[in-house]
């Protein structure tokens, strides 16, 4: 009977099946989340999908891998949290790695966690804090770690030794601050730690609660120095309460506003003249105050924000104004250079110019193509520009008329815009701009060099012999008006001797 009875015993205990699950806390229900702001459950209709968010540890003989999702003997408890204070810890690009038995390894920590000290939810791990006697003061991301402002999260680092220098009998626990938002407010070298835990902030003398910082080293920081973390919302109160306004960031950006209406204006009478719209020089120069106008507007936005812009739209707007600049400063020298070359270029050691504007305005004012500047007084019909080179001949006369007919002209095209007229003769490099008044200029290219003759001048690149040798003068003996006269259209001549007969003139 004996015998029977030990047995059964036996063979009861080897049928009987093994429990291999592991039991892990999760910190709200099954059709909950938990909100980090508040650490408070939230319903939803969706179901959790934990493979975008973890990762387990698989270890089999002769290989460990990394597979999607939570280990597949963990069962999830709900609704249970550590007990005492706890950290926690946000889900940043699978920083969350389950074990079979249970455990857990946080990368922000750097440490591995048994399923008593934590609870996990969609995005987020609670860890219970080791709970030591003494005034307390956070570090961020613990010890062997710091953050790193490139990733925006806590990185493990083994070799990183750096220690947080703390008043005696100061506590340094590993958490954030429970607060929606943190920002940078200054190194732990410029403030205080009080007695209390508290720290007040040496330049604004703003004092953060002991639940409202927490202290890290920066990882792109070199320094032996902590910098502080605070609650976003202690650092507004004290700047809205405790520095005072400073007059310059209002100057700055009205005096901003003054120069993008400027750069504006300056684009609008650009598109207003198209006759230069095909020059090298007005597109270098549009592109040029185009980046400086945009330049400026978003400037003028920065300083006017103040510190209201910050994370990913302040790092874009500074990039973007970096690049708008630089794009500026090399539009001006683009520019510089057009117009060196357009000018002047160096040919056997001598600077000779390769284009040339004439220009006629008022009453009457010349300026020719080698750059001298003369007046006279004259009613009648002049030549300013005659020549010819190879098949090309021009002839440009200062009188009134009607302007020709040129739609069976394939070469030459004539533009009647609203308050100017422009004329260009393609393959022949002459442009010519009349503002329907008293304004006309003339640019010819560099074949038309010591081919051309009339009020113009020579456009030889020698002022010195455009007025045959004559240089302006005041009175009735003036050299010029014996140059002038000399241009005097045929029709004129005509008229002049018609008068002298009949004695009218």
């Amino acid at each position: 009977m004996i015998f029977l009875l030990l047995t059964l015993t036996v063979t009861s205990l080897i049928c009987s099946p093994v429990d291999s699950n592991v039991y892990v806390n999760k910190c709200c229900k099954f059709n909950e989340v938990l909100v980090r702001d508040e650490l408070v459950c939230k319903a939803v209709n969706t179901t959790i999908n934990w493979k975008e968010k973890y990762l387990t540890f698989k270890e089999t003989p002769g290989t460990n891998e990394l597979l999607q999702g939570l280990p597949a003997n963990w069962k999830l408890q709900e609704k249970i949290r550590p007990n005492c204070e706890y950290s926690q810890y946000l889900q940043r690009m699978h920083s969350f790695v389950g074990f079979e038995n249970g455990s857990m390894y946080v990368s922000e920590l750097g440490e591995t966690k048994d399923p008593s000290s934590f609870c996990l939810d969609v995005n987020i791990v609670l860890v219970r804090l080791r709970i030591q006697s003494g005034v307390r003061v956070n570090r961020c991301c613990g010890k062997h770690a710091a953050y790193s402002e490139i990733k925006r999260s806590c990185e493990h680092n083994s070799t990183d030794n750096r220690t947080i220098s703390v008043p005696q009998d100061t506590v340094v626990y590993e958490r954030f601050p429970n607060c929606s938002s943190l920002v940078l407010a200054g190194k732990l070298a410029d403030s205080k730690i009080l007695e209390d835990g508290s720290l007040e902030l040496s330049v604004s003398k703003t004092v953060l609660p002991q639940d409202g910082y927490c202290l890290e080293f920066i990882k792109e920081n070199s320094d032996d120095s902590a910098s502080i973390f605070a609650c976003k919302q202690y650092i507004a109160d004290a700047v809205a309460t405790k520095i005072e306004p400073d007059i310059r960031f209002t100057l700055y950006p009205i005096a901003l506003m003054f120069s993008v209406i400027f750069l504006a204006a300056t684009l609008i009478a650009g598109f207003l003249l198209p006759a230069s719209h095909h020059v090298l020089h007005w597109r270098c120069q549009t592109n040029h105050v185009l980046c400086l106008l945009l330049g400026d507007i978003f400037l003028c936005i920065v300083q006017f924000s103040g510190h209201k812009i910050q994370g990913l739209t302040c790092t874009m707007m500074a990039v973007a104004m970096h690049f708008l600049f630089l794009a500026a400063f090399f539009w001006l020298n683009t520019m510089c250079f057009n117009i060196w070359w357009t000018f002047s270029v160096c040919k056997g050691g001598q600077w000779k110019c390769i284009k040339g504007q004439c220009d006629i305005w008022g009453d009457s004012h010349v300026k020719t193509f080698d750059g001298v500047r003369y007046d006279f007084q004259g009613d009648c019909s002049y030549t300013l520009v005659e020549g010819q080179v190879g098949f090309d001949k021009i002839s440009v006369s200062f009188k009134k008329t009607k302007l020709p007919n040129t739609k069976h002209l394939r070469r030459i095209i004539v533009t009647d815009h609203y308050l100017f007229t422009t004329i260009k003769i393609y393959d022949a490099g002459v442009d010519i701009f009349w503002d329907k008044n008293t304004w006309v200029y003339v640019k010819l290219d560099e074949a038309w060099q010591n081919r051309i003759k009339g009020l113009c001048g020579n456009f030889n690149c020698n002022k010195h012999d455009d007025l045959d040798g004559g240089q302006p003068t005041e009175g009735p003996h003036n050299p010029v008006m014996a140059y002038v006269d000399r241009w005097k259209t045929e029709a004129e001549y005509h008229l002049e001797y018609v008068n002298k007969l009949l004695g009218t003139h």
